[in-house]
Parts: structure tokens; sequence; C-alpha cells
């Protein structure tokens, strides 16, 4: 819940809640969740979950609740409304961490026993993949665009980054001793991460995904004379070209990285559309032309018919 009135928070670990705004505070004792409201700071109700119940998450319209149960390898689900468990669903070995999406739809679980992460469809409180992550996860957090989570691993001494789209680890970063618990700042640029076991703090920058560019007017080119030119193309990640329109120039080719290279065979204008894309929407096009014009003439022999015929005049007679 967002209203401010009641806030949920871990208190069996110390560890901050995971995912979401808190709107109340839950005390984790045994198997019970307490229900502090924040405007009088008493208990207002209590509610039971599984074993050991430890991280915690609200889903982001604050009407669920999800609590992790280190010893009984669930996640219990409390609705708001009524303070009750509507759902238990089982995940990996001794779970730690829970963050929810910031569009709701999905919970992700670390799970230290297992070295996992449980991805949770709410919809239908059903666990959809499991992914091999580092060595005992521990903390999660999601960047605001939802697209990466960040798990850290506190017996491998990293972090695991996983893209949402295809739930896969993409990149191992690294880290301090220990790690455990992280944060992303809220423009997700950054992600911090404390290390328990050399009392330290990673930070680590995050490449904001942009929807490609593409700009440049390619020069003339000459028939038998090689030809480059590089389009300038910008985006992240890192976009990839092509020809989708239109023809290059006989002789011509275009690599992924927007540069055009060869050696032109045929003159003539030759309109083409070049698209940029990177999986960000919206893809980059650019409607352009390349003007090839005919081979220069050097030499003795080049020159006007007229001129051609005084040489031939002069060399051979009549």
């Amino acid at each position: 819940m967002r209203d401010g009135e009641k806030r949920y928070v871990d208190t069996v670990d110390d560890r901050p809640p995971s995912g979401g705004i808190p709107s109340r505070t839950v005390s984790c004792d045994a198997e019970r969740v307490s229900v502090i409201a924040t405007a009088t700071n008493t208990v207002t109700d209590a509610v039971t979950v599984g074993a050991n119940p430890s991280g915690v998450a609200i889903t982001p319209d604050g009407t669920r609740v999800y609590v992790i149960n280190v010893l009984g390898n669930t996640v219990s689900v409390i609705a708001t409304a009524t303070n009750t468990v509507t759902t238990t669903i089982p995940v990996g070995s001794f779970p730690q961490g829970v963050a929810i999406t910031p569009d709701g739809t999905h919970a992700y679980v670390t799970n230290n026993g297992g070295n996992t992460v449980s991805v949770i469809d709410t919809a239908t409180s059903t666990v959809t993949t499991t992914i091999p992550v580092g060595v005992g996860p521990q903390g999660v957090a999601i960047t605001p665009d939802r697209t990466r989570v960040y798990v850290t691993n506190f017996g491998g001494g990293s972090v695991s980054v996983i893209d949402t789209t295809t739930n896969t680890v993409t990149v191992t970063i690294p880290v301090g001793t220990g790690p455990q618990g992280v944060a992303i700042t809220p423009n997700g640029a950054r992600t911090y991460v404390a290390n328990f076991g050399d009392d330290s703090v990673s930070v680590i920058a995050i490449a904001i995904d942009t929807a490609p560019t593409i700009s440049g007017t390619p020069a003339e080119g000459v028939v038998g004379n090689p030809y480059t030119f590089a389009f300038t193309v910008t985006g992240t990640p890192t976009p990839t070209t092509s020809v989708t329109a239109g023809t290059l120039p006989p002789g011509l080719s275009l690599a992924t990285d927007g540069t055009l290279t060869g050696t032109p065979t045929t003159a003539g204008t030759y309109p083409f559309t070049v698209t940029a894309t990177n999986g960000i929407a919206p893809d980059a096009t650019l409607n352009t032309s390349i003007t090839v014009t005919g081979s220069e003439c050097t030499g003795s022999w080049c020159g006007s018919g007229s001129s051609d015929s005084a040489h031939g005049s002069n060399m051979f007679g009549s």
C-alpha cells in the first residue's frame, strides 16, 4: 500500500524490504507476520505464515505482501485488505530475498541453498522460471524500467545481472567479499552493493537502455575507386544496421556497425533506407542515396572527342 498508514518491513535479520514502497510494518517472528500501524506504532494484526519468515516485498498497488519463509522453502502471499494468506508458493532451497517488478507482474526470489532465483508470475501465483545464478544468492533488486534484476551472491563475491526479457544471466560482476544488500537508484543509473565480509560498498554503473539513432549523408562515389562511409549510430545496447529498402550501388555493402565499404562498379543514383535496431523501440530509419559517377580519365588518351580525333590524325595520318 502507498497510503502511508501502515508499513511492511523485515525485522528478523535487520534487512530492509526488497521491493515496492512499504506502507505497513510487518514484524516477522517464528511463523507470524505482525502488522504495525505507522500512525500509532502499534501492532494491529498478526498473520500466520511459513517457517522462519524473512524477506518481504509489497506489490506496487499495495494489495499483496510477499513473505519469504526461509525454512519452509516457500513464499506466503498476504492480501492487505484482509491480512490473510491467500496462497503459499513453493520456491527453491532456503529462500532469502524477494523483489517485485515495478509493474507488479513478477516476483524474483533468491534461493540461497540452491544457487537459483525463482520467478513468480503474480497473476497465477506460480513459479514460471528458475534461473541459475552465483553461489549463495541473497539480496535482489530490480531496475526502475524492469529490464534487469541484480542479485548478490554471498558465497561468490559477485552480482548476477538477469535480463527480464529472457530470464537469463547476461553478466556476472565481481564485487567485495560476502555481498548481501543491494539497492538501485531511482533513475536506474547505479547499483549499490553492501559487502558484509570486507565492510565496503561496491557501486555499479548501469548502462541505461536507449533507442537507436542513425544519421549521415553518404558522399558520392566513383566507379572503380574504393569507397568508405560510416553512418553515425547511437543507442544502448549497441544497434545493428541493415538496408531495409532500395539497393546499394553494385560493389558496395553495409556492415552491421553502419559502415559502407567496397568499390562501386556502375554509375548512377541509388536511393535506399538504412534501419538501426537494438531491441529498444522505436527502430531508427534513414532514407538516403549514393550517387556514383563514371570513372575518372587519366593519361594522354583522355580528353574531348575532337582531341581524340586529333590524336588519331597525328599518330596514324591520313
